[in-house]
């Protein structure tokens, strides 16, 4: 898997083909981008702005944050071994900055600073019901930050999204906070 754009376009991510997670494939990481960068609704300063790799997985996400100018990011994975990947990865490119944990989020007890971030993508396995899960941190989450999802089904259906994109077997949503908090 390479990454699309920015300082490290080009560099490729190991992906353990044998793992259970699915990677995000390179034309939905593009859109994803797309829309954050570049939607007139969703305005922020990237270079200014923390990024939240939740459920990450093989880190593509994040990593293409990085590359793409955010200022930080925590990647948080409940498989121990993900994030060591991940960071013998980021350990090459001494210049970005970034954190990990593999805190399981599911738990109202996790150790993430939820405050901090600006953006935050969350990608669970398809089995997990995330909107429990994003409901009870949402009041730690600042009103202002942006709520990407990746999901095989509509979620929050009772508030409206910023945008959404449907594919073949997956949903990406991205929600305003402060609208969540309304739930």
């Amino acid at each position: 898997m390479k990454i699309i754009s920015g300082i490290l376009k080009g560099r490729k991510i190991e992906v353990n083909n044998k793992l259970e997670y699915r990677p995000t494939l390179s034309r939905i990481r593009e859109d994803i981008f797309n829309i954050l960068l570049h939607n007139p609704n969703i305005t922020f300063d990237k270079k200014n702005s923390n990024f939240a790799d939740v459920y990450c997985g093989s880190g593509s996400i994040g990593i293409e944050a990085l590359s793409r100018g955010f200022k930080h990011c925590h990647f948080n994975d409940i498989d121990n071994a993900q994030i060591k990947k991940i960071s013998l990865f980021l350990k090459n490119f001494p210049n970005l900055n970034y954190s990990l944990s593999d805190n399981d989020i599911s738990n109202e007890l996790d150790q993430i600073l939820w405050s901090s971030f600006d953006v935050i993508y969350f990608d669970p396995p398809y089995e997990i019901k995330l909107e429990p899960i994003i409901l009870q941190k949402i009041e730690k989450i600042k009103n202002q930050a942006i709520i990407i999802t990746e999901t095989s089904h509509k979620i929050f259906e009772a508030t409206q999204s910023t945008y959404n994109k449907s594919y073949k077997n997956k949903f990406i949503n991205f929600f305003f906070a402060n609208e969540l908090k309304k739930l």
